[in-house]
């Protein structure tokens, strides 16, 4: 009888260490970095401690000096290096002042069709562009005001970074311009602002995002819009009551059969098989709601996916004890495992 509960321990101690050792193999795989270029969730949160110190400088005062080198000249925007245009464009943006944004971008030799009283629609839209595309690394933007010396480009160029779409790769680029007084300083470069358009076209928030987006206030939260978290909100209601029926149906079918594994199957559904559909429809319908880089490095932490695997997994791993102590008994062979509990009957009501 010793002998019996021993081997039966070691297997309930096997069996658990199987049931680790497949979540641990699982969130190996689930956390793989399969998309490189995308940001992790560290990186989101020092960011955004970077743009709160941003927020946080007292304004320039007005230009004093023509002195262009070393020496960051003063300008009322403080558009004195490559990183700090950057800065200040994304604070502006930020809070909504687009025609103040519009002063950090090149808005002579525009292309056709374009004009200087669009400057807030473009630097509006060039937001949104850099939000959906494009991760800054303000730690790889040049604060020297002659920009990166090293970086192949003309002396007056300096890249930000690179946005690839179907038929082209757009670079971002700066550039150093005299202001009406003769000072140099950085803007968005009027390449870039020529490109704006169809960028915009590839990366804007569409028919539907624009019009949401007018309806509500203009605020951000971890990298979404407040017209983007009701589209959430609505997209999360959704997959619920798909993710409700498709189990419903499934529960329906283990109703016909009065058997011990109706109700462990039942638990499966109704509970980790549920979450699990309910987080997949929503992890393939998010770009509907157009989500920003910031917005993709939260999702792509993968925690709700990794917690409705595992526990898939879980109750899987249940049901092949259960059917191998009922297995035991059957061969009037004694079982010392803790059994599995009954679920309640409401899993297999009408409502589970």
């Amino acid at each position: 009888m010793d002998t019996i509960k021993q081997s039966t321990t070691l297997g309930a101690i096997m069996y658990r260490s199987i049931a680790v050792a497949a979540i641990l193999v699982l969130a190996t795989f689930v956390f793989a970095d399969s998309a490189p270029a995308q940001p992790k969730l560290k990186k989101v949160l020092e960011k955004t401690s970077e743009e709160q110190k941003v927020k946080d400088e007292p304004k320039p005062e007005a230009p004093k000096t023509k002195i262009v080198g070393p020496v960051v000249p003063d300008d009322e925007f403080g558009r004195g290096t490559p990183r700090r245009t950057v800065q200040g464009f994304l604070k502006a943006t930020g809070e909504g002042d687009y025609e103040r944004a519009a002063e950090y971008l090149e808005l002579s030799n525009l292309a056709w069709g374009l004009t200087v009283k669009e400057g807030a629609q473009l630097a509006r839209r060039l937001r949104i562009v850099l939000d959906r595309a494009l991760w800054v690394d303000f730690d790889l933007v040049s604060d020297d005001p002659r920009g990166d010396t090293e970086d192949g480009l003309p002396w007056d160029r300096d890249r930000l970074g690179r946005i690839e779409t179907p038929e082209k790769t757009f670079d971002i680029l700066l550039e150093l311009v005299p202001r009406e007084d003769g000072v140099y300083i950085w803007k968005f470069s009027s390449s870039t602002v020529a490109q704006i358009p169809r960028l915009y076209a590839h990366f804007g928030y569409g028919r539907l995002g624009e019009a949401l987006s007018a309806v509500f206030p203009e605020a951000q939260f971890l990298g979404l819009q407040v017209w983007q978290w009701v589209m959430l909100l609505v997209l999360t209601a959704l997959a619920y009551l798909v993710a409700v029926v498709i189990t419903r149906v499934a529960v329906f079918f283990l109703r016909r059969k009065e058997t011990e594994l109706r109700y462990l199957l039942g638990r499966l559904f109704a509970g980790p098989v549920r979450l699990l559909i309910m987080v997949l429809i929503v992890r393939t319908g998010i770009d509907i709601i157009r989500p920003s880089v910031t917005a993709r490095a939260y999702a792509e932490a993968k925690t709700l996916l990794i917690i409705a695997i595992a526990w898939t997994i879980m109750r899987l791993l249940d049901i092949v004890a259960d059917r191998l102590a009922q297995g035991l008994r059957q061969r009037g062979q004694p079982c010392y495992c803790a059994p599995c509990a009954m679920p309640p009957r409401f899993w297999f009501s009408s409502s589970p």
